[in-house]
């Protein structure tokens, strides 16, 4: 029987990752060779900060994808490890392969949401104006009704709105985007949110406002025992709290 969409929900809704992980274990053991449960269980697993063993789980699976596929759909997962490490530069490389596959098979649906998530990796090394044409690209193919797009691309205009000083903008969209996933249970996506608008309200220099906005990630990050963002996000909140005191 197949997992269906279980290892997603499981990578992206509201049970802690450590727990989540060890449901996905009990359906489909490591080691079973199934591609889509190892790229989702690679996430998880680069979630508690366990990097190595991410990346000896997500390489080989995506090499069977790209076996199975004739094609680079499968890198998606390893632009989300390298995300999740920090390394973006990396997460540009993955998450473009996955990007060029979605768009050369047609796949819309993937393709609008992972787009954005392309951007928010370029935002990250200032590439903005590639960032904004790939948020123009979710907004533009993206269905109202898919949440994760709708979140995805407003983080990126966000970011590159506050970046050339257009805060009340960045702002807005940054509030769209916590309403959106606040419908949601998906605390991962839910702390990326309260983590872009506590970073356009920086950008604004609304200081305590940013920290409180960090506050609401942290808690959504500590819930799913994302300790990888957890990592990412504490020292920016500890900074912005220095200043507020």
């Amino acid at each position: 029987m197949g997992l269906g969409g279980l290892p997603t929900a499981l990578l992206y809704g509201p049970r802690p990752v450590d727990e989540a992980l060890r449901v996905l274990d009990e359906f489909t053991p490591p080691g079973r060779m199934d591609v889509s449960a190892d790229l989702r269980r690679g996430g998880m697993i680069a979630m508690l900060g366990r990097f190595d063993e991410a990346w000896a789980i997500v390489l080989p699976a995506a090499e069977r994808a790209r076996e199975q596929n004739g094609n680079n759909s499968g890198d998606f997962a390893l632009g989300e490890v390298a995300a999740l490490s920090g390394d973006h530069e990396a997460a540009v490389k993955w998450f473009g392969r996955a990007c060029d596959a979605f768009e050369a098979r047609g796949s819309r649906a993937l393709l609008s949401s992972y787009a954005p998530k392309l951007g928010r990796s370029l935002c990250e090394l200032g590439r903005y104006d590639e960032a904004d044409r790939m948020a123009e690209l979710g907004c533009e193919l993206g269905d109202e009704r898919d949440y994760i797009t709708q979140m995805y691309w407003r983080h990126v205009k966000a970011v590159v709105c506050a970046h050339r000083g257009e805060h009340a903008e960045a702002e807005r969209l940054a509030r769209e985007a916590v309403e959106v996933t606040e419908a949601t249970d998906a605390l991962n996506d839910q702390g990326d949110t309260y983590d872009y608008l506590g970073r356009v309200l920086a950008e604004a220099g609304r200081t305590d406002e940013a920290a409180e906005a960090l506050e609401q990630a942290l808690d959504r990050y500590e819930r799913k025992k994302n300790l990888a963002m957890i990592a990412q996000v504490r020292p920016r909140l500890e900074e912005l709290r220095a200043h507020v005191s």
